[in-house]
């Protein structure tokens, strides 16, 4: 064979070789090794109606492997709450109308603790042993002021807290906004 028709057989063949060096496969991020006890893995995503994307969401591979999954902004109607769960997590559901409501799906080891809601704002808060979690979404006309109250009633400074939410508010526009500076 002529070095013409060799020379584009071996830069496939490199190329090749260097997908497999960088790939996922050979090299998992620290999300896709095996969790251990002292890891919890959460997620969270803004659905903007998790109606017509909920067959997405439990397929999907990366979301599964989270301990607590929050999906915000869910716009679940009241008649057909039951209808959205996940094998495996316990499911608590938030106000979900339209433009608003947050999902929890959470593994054993979380307890819900508080629904905290009012016009424009949901706030879910679940706890474990060590962790708190409080999960927001805030839409644009919700008040800061009122959603600084409620964080300031649910934070327990005793234990670690992870705020986890859409506040729909852009810190560069709005730098010393009332949110930013309690957090």
């Amino acid at each position: 064979a002529s070095k013409k028709n060799i020379y584009p057989i071996q830069k496939a063949l490199d190329e090749i070789k260097r997908l497999q060096e960088v790939s996922i496969n050979n090299n998992p991020t620290s999300w896709d090794k095996e969790s251990t006890s002292n890891v919890i893995r959460i997620s969270f995503l803004n659905t903007r109606s998790m109606v017509n994307k909920f067959d997405n969401i439990t397929s999907d591979l990366s979301l599964q492997q989270s301990d607590v999954i929050v999906l915000a902004e869910t716009w679940i109607p009241e008649n057909s709450k039951m209808k959205y769960r996940i094998e495996k997590y316990d499911t608590h559901l938030n106000n979900g109308d339209r433009g608003k409501g947050l999902a929890i799906f959470s593994k054993s080891d979380f307890d819900v603790l508080s629904d905290l809601n009012e016009e424009n704002i949901n706030i879910t808060q679940l706890e474990s042993k060590d962790l708190d979690i409080i999960a927001i979404y805030r839409s644009k006309d919700g008040s800061l002021k009122s959603l600084v109250d409620k964080l300031k009633k649910a934070i327990d400074l005793s234990k670690s807290t992870l705020i986890i939410g859409d506040m729909n508010i852009c810190n560069k526009k709005h730098p010393r906004n009332e949110l930013k500076t309690f957090l």
